[in-house]
């Protein structure tokens, strides 16, 4: 009915003016099928003279007059309406039912006609409908008559008042230039913004009202997604309401207003009077002229782009000059559409970036954290507290792959079993398993669920070819169709998505970083078992498999007539291999590699070199290949090769990394040292061979560690010494020339403890010097080392680094950290402590890592104090730490020692504050001392 209604006033619009009666205005109507008759009578403009018909079909005048004064041209009583309806009915001359519209042309407290329109009764939906329609006809015709040159010439409204107004708004409205110092920074909370509107949009009401005929209106103001703001004046208000319910809001407005306030709002979503925040001006009475009949009403969007951002709504008790009213409220709602856009777009934007910053400031948080349960709590949290998600839960694969609900929160909706729903088939379990998002759904679908999202990890690509290898979704997040749960727009679901991409990240490292531990400590745990050897190297050969997720694995050990190997252990092999392979020394990878005691890596076997193509006793091997020897170290610092481990084709299809080799080293390390240790606990109790075994471990970390720095420029002196806490540790410090001229220094500390800790050392000192090769500048070689380490290790490892290059010959020097602590330096005679600004650890932050450098220059018998952490958290026998201060009273008491002397009295000093207690952490600490140039 509604779409009849508009297509009919588009029509009458587009008749001209010099035709507005046409009959084609009653041609048009008679295809409602309601529709009986319509009339359309105009004042004359004579006194003594009574209206006349402009327009009237399909009836005769004087059927239309007895239908308009039925009560008088009938002898009869008024007809009941029917049950169904509460309209008023008249009767035709030949006594049917009919219901009569009249809607007046009122022009400044003067009717000047009357549209009538007779149509059939009409239901009590109807008949709303039928009167709306009836008058914007009126409107419509009525305007388009006043405007036609030979009609009634009718003042127009002030037009400079109207001006001024304008001009005054625009200058209120106008938005600050961008960069502007006026500019505002944008308030952060809605309260913020609501004051803001009572504000402008206050002063804007009580002026339009003051200005103009009105006697009532309203603003409705779009603020954000989630809030609406509705302001309105009126006298029947007596003070500023800000905050009242929705009930006594509308009570308190001309019952007109009320009506189309409540009608907006149930038309556009945008604009529930309930949840919106609610304010009454009062205004001025102008006086008591009224219409005859309904004061006019009318409401204007307020739009830009063919998006609504509010709307305009007037009360007043006299009709102005159509054409310049209807001028003059466009113009007043356009200019306010644009400010709410431009308002609403600020917000959105200052709201998105509020977002993105708690999302940035959520991945440093949970890329450092290695715990799956802290990741789960932090999603759940997030999704409360950024997104709006009440109520949801989180699911995962457990290692047997089956799917579990490890978090919930909030309520799941009535007759909804979130574990049902991961065990069995359905939208949940197979979006999750898929690795797809599912949703949305409407929210009032009745459907359970309306969001489904995977934590899926990323892709693994093969080096040269176009495979992918896909690893299985690690879980999912659910998300109920509940009112509680925060409508996710397109903007917000692309940030959602990218949160879910981190946690989905941070949740593999730290799977993959549990599952790491767990094989090392399987490893650990094998080097104590020295009851049986051939048990203890297959359990090993077994976790070296898992570790390095490779296809082939092969053991050999030497012979006793040393010159062949033999295989003592494998996996996937050829039968009968391990039973009669022989290898002479120098002959083949695995004869090669124990006659040269030197890892051998290849990525693909079938381009290497001749001698390793006719490799008939091992022809088994294919592609990849990764061999390492087992080098054990004598008494006296001689070296035997006991054999070599070959690993052959990573699972994944991509060739060994540098990562992968020293991961092996440093196993065939423990291999040797478990070898050793089952020889040893023949002859010694196993208290004693554990004890053995922690100390050669020490003794292979400490050899790693210089005694002396080789090459070191005679301008710069340095010491350093460092004590594991628990007999292996992860600290480290160096000292290199650089191919510029200038002397290196470094000391670092990785995380965690035990051999875990100490194959990193290793592994992150031989990438240290092996960049210093290619590089002088250090914050390069730190990005380098970076790089690197985030290239060959699976990200759950992390290290602190600090370090310096100084030229010998002026002194100056260049200090870089990352995330180590500050370095202390006696210079000129002060102490003082250079410090970086910023500066992640190794391994963390990916490809934005950056890493500051702080510029200083050394005066000869100028000092640097290098430490780890282990110093400055050291813990006396009541608790307390030695702490930063202490360390610096205790060098400013040492400055004048030789960089030995004050290694060594530092090493005291902890000594004697830890008393008899035993050492919490490792400590590093190494000394520079610029001599200077010397004639």
């Amino acid at each position: 009915m509604r779409t009849a209604f508009l297509d009919l006033l588009t029509r009458a619009a587009r008749l001209p003016i010099n035709d507005l009666w046409n009959p084609l205005l009653a041609e048009w109507l008679a295809e409602i099928p309601e529709f009986i008759a319509i009339g359309v009578r105009l004042e004359r403009t004579a006194p003594d003279t009574r209206p006349e018909f402009h327009l009237l079909r399909p009836v005769s005048t004087e059927t239309m007059l007895a239908m308009l004064d039925w009560g008088h041209a009938f002898d009869s009583q008024p007809p009941e309406a029917p049950a169904d309806t509460n309209a008023a009915y008249g009767l035709s001359p030949n006594g049917t039912q009919v219901t009569t519209l009249i809607a007046p042309f009122m022009f400044r407290n003067m009717c000047c006609g009357c549209l009538i329109i007779v149509t059939q009764p009409l239901s009590h939906e109807d008949h709303p409908d039928w009167m709306r329609f009836t008058e914007h006809l009126a409107d419509l015709l009525f305007s388009r008559h006043l405007s036609h040159p030979r009609s009634q010439t009718i003042e127009v409204d002030d037009p400079r008042a109207a001006l001024e107004f304008l001009t005054d708004m625009q200058r209120t409205f106008a938005p600050e230039p961008v960069g502007s110092r006026t500019t505002p920074v944008f308030p952060g909370t809605p309260e913020s913004w609501h004051i803001e509107s009572e504000t402008r949009l206050g002063g804007f009401l009580r002026r339009l009202q003051s200005a103009f005929p009105i006697e009532s209106a309203f603003v409705m103001q779009r603020v954000s997604d989630e809030h609406v703001h509705i302001l309105a004046i009126s006298p029947l208000v007596t003070d500023f309401m800000p905050a009242a319910s929705a009930e006594e809001f509308l009570r308190q407005l001309p019952a007109d207003i009320a009506e189309l306030l409540t009608d907006l709002s149930a038309d556009d979503q945008l604009y529930p009077i309930e949840n919106a925040r609610r304010t009454l001006f009062p205004g001025e009475q102008h006086g008591t002229a009224t219409l005859r009949g309904q004061p006019l009403v009318q409401s204007f969007p307020c739009q830009v782009a063919g998006d609504t951002f509010g709307h305009l709504g007037v009360l007043m008790t006299r009709r102005p000059d159509p054409g310049a009213f209807l001028r003059l409220m466009t113009l007043i709602s356009n200019h306010l559409g644009f400010w709410f856009a431009h308002q609403y777009r600020l917000r959105r934007e200052a709201d998105r970036s509020r977002l993105r910053k708690q999302i940035n400031m959520t991945f440093n948080v949970i890329t450092g954290s290695l715990e799956v349960e802290g990741i789960y709590d932090q999603l759940c949290e997030n999704l409360k507290t950024l997104f709006g998600q009440e109520h949801g839960a989180v699911a995962a694969f457990s290692a047997s792959h089956e799917l579990e609900i490890v978090r919930r929160f909030g309520t799941p909706p009535a007759g909804f079993d979130p574990d049902k729903a991961v065990r069995s088939a359905g939208i949940v379990r197979d979006y999750i398993a898929d690795g797809s998002a599912f949703g949305p759904v409407p929210t009032d679908s009745g459907e359970p669920v309306r969001f489904v999202f995977p934590l899926s990890p990323t892709p693994q690509v093969t080096v040269g070819s176009d495979d992918i290898f896909h690893q299985r979704a690690l879980g999912g997040v659910i998300l109920y169709n509940l009112p509680g749960n925060r409508p996710l727009g397109e903007d917000l679901l692309e940030m959602l998505n990218s949160l879910l991409n981190g946690f989905s990240a941070a949740l593999r490292v730290s799977l993959n970083y549990r599952e790491k531990l767990e094989t090392i400590g399987e490893l650990e745990g094998l080097i104590a078992q020295s009851d049986d050897q051939d048990r203890l190297l297959s359990k090993m050969i077994d976790v070296i498999q898992r570790l390095l997720k490779v296809k082939r694995i092969s053991y050999l050990t030497l012979n006793p007539d040393g010159r062949t190997l033999s295989i003592k252990d494998g996996r996937d092999l050829p039968p009968g291999v391990i039973q009669t392979m022989q290898i002479p020394l120098g002959e083949g990878i695995s004869g090669y590699v124990a006659s040269t005691g030197e890892t051998l890596r290849l990525d693909n076997i079938e381009e290497t070199a001749t001698k390793f193509q006719k490799r008939s006793l091992e022809h088994y091997f294919n592609r990849s290949l990764l061999s390492v020897p087992l080098v054990s170290k004598g008494p006296r610092g001689e070296t035997e090769v006991l054999g070599v481990i070959n690993v052959n084709n990573k699972v994944n299809g991509l060739t060994f990394t540098k990562q992968d080799q020293q991961m092996l080293e440093s196993l065939a390390h423990l291999v040797v040292a478990a070898l050793t240790n089952i020889k040893l606990l023949k002859t010694r109790h196993e208290n004693d061979l554990l004890q053995l075994q922690l100390t050669m471990a020490k003794e292979v970390q400490t050899s790693l560690l210089p005694k002396v720095f080789d090459n070191i420029p005679s301008q710069i002196g340095m010491y350093g010494r460092s004590d594991p806490a628990r007999q292996i540790g992860g600290d480290f410090y160096d000292g290199l020339p650089l191919a510029d001229g200038r002397w290196f220094a470094a000391i670092g500390d990785v995380s965690g403890k035990g051999m875990p800790a100490a194959i990193l050392m290793a592994t992150t000192r031989i990438i240290l010097r092996s960049v210093v090769q290619t590089t002088s500048d250090p914050a390069e070689i730190l990005r380098r080392v970076h790089q690197q380490l985030g290239r060959e290790l699976d990200g759950f490892f992390f290290v602190t680094m600090q370090a310096v290059a100084i030229d010998p010959m002026t002194g100056d020097g260049e200090m870089v950290s990352a995330g180590h602590g500050p370095l202390l330096a006696c210079m000129g005679g002060n102490l003082t402590q250079l410090e970086c600004q910023g500066g992640f650890p190794l391994n963390v932050g990916g490809s934005e890592a950056r890493f500051d450098v702080v510029q200083f220059r050394l005066s000869a018998g100028d000092r640097l104090l290098f430490f780890t952490d282990g110093l400055t958290e050291d813990h006396a026998p009541t608790g307390e730490m030695f702490g930063m201060d202490r360390t610096r009273e205790l060098f400013g008491a040492l400055r004048d020692r030789s960089a030995k002397t004050l290694v060594e009295e530092v090493f005291a000093a902890a000594d004697a504050w830890r008393s008899d207690g035993e050492a919490h952490d490792d400590l590093t600490v190494m000394a520079l001392e610029y001599i200077g140039v010397t004639e």
